[in-house]
């Protein structure tokens, strides 16, 4: 089964997100991730860990910053807390890996760094060292998606919410997300845009919606693990949001079946 997995809302009714589509549920935990995603505070964390946990849903926290050698006991004493009862960890700093790894739970370990992870052979590398799974950065092309898909297992692709458009130098647009026209420095038209200060520098974010529905059914037939990023505090938005894209992997993996696997990029 394919499994989607969901940036969550602090509070919210997660017995709906289960049975929206959703295997697991996904915490940007405040003083460890930064974003345009509803972010939560550590004992919130704690406290809707139990309640994702009771329906039966997977718990990942997103410690996705980077981190300065100050913050290392503070990131360490958090991991150690909740390495026994949480499924994963989002990590972009090598600092957390080798927490996780100190700590014996490098099957934990999901690396999302949204400049990075752009080929199959950066990707290959992450996954040699024995992390469980790698999030494929946006800045790639649809066709650069595929690609690493179909070669690597163990990926997850993003495929609704917000990204970031100007992390490196890479590009500034996610090809398959956006139309290429748009310019970072002329928000107009349809697209929304919010720029947001970081403490690594300023960073660029799109509001909008991907197209989730064309690149569901061209990935469905490469990857296991899908991602949305959430950017809203409306429950029923949210609970929405996964009931359409679960239907529409639901459908692809349907048809894939019964034409027996295969499967075309064309």
């Amino acid at each position: 089964m394919k499994k989607l997995y969901t940036e969550g809302i602090p509070g919210m009714d997660y017995q709906k997100l289960k049975e929206a589509g959703a295997n697991g549920v996904l915490m940007p935990v405040s003083e460890f991730s930064f974003g345009p995603q509803i972010l939560y505070t550590p004992e919130q964390a704690a406290l809707d860990l139990k309640r994702a946990k009771d329906s039966r849903l997977e718990v990942y926290f997103k410690v996705n910053r980077f981190f300065h050698e100050g913050d290392t006991a503070e990131i360490g004493a958090f991991l150690q807390d909740y390495v026994g009862c949480a499924d994963g960890f989002y990590y972009t700093d090598p600092c957390v890996y080798e927490l996780l790894k100190d700590l014996g739970a490098l099957d934990k370990a999901v690396m999302e760094d949204d400049t990075m992870l752009a080929s199959t052979y950066e990707i290959f590398s992450v996954l040699e060292e024995g992390v469980r799974r790698v999030v494929v950065s946006p800045e790639c092309t649809g066709e650069e998606v595929l690609r690493i898909g179909d070669s690597l297992k163990n990926t997850e692709v993003l495929v609704y919410g917000p990204l970031c458009l100007s992390k490196s130098r890479r590009k500034f647009l996610s090809a398959y997300s956006m139309p290429a026209e748009l310019n970072v420095s002329d928000p107009t038209g349809e697209y929304s845009l919010t720029v947001r200060e970081t403490p690594f520098g300023t960073a660029v974010y799109e509001k909008q919606i991907l197209d989730a529905g064309n690149w569901i059914t061209r990935f469905s037939g490469v990857f296991d693990y899908f991602q949305i990023r959430n950017f809203t505090a409306d429950e029923d938005a949210l609970i929405d949001t996964v009931r359409y894209i679960r239907k529409r992997i639901d459908l692809e993996e349907k048809t894939l079946s019964s034409l027996g696997g295969f499967y075309s990029h064309e």
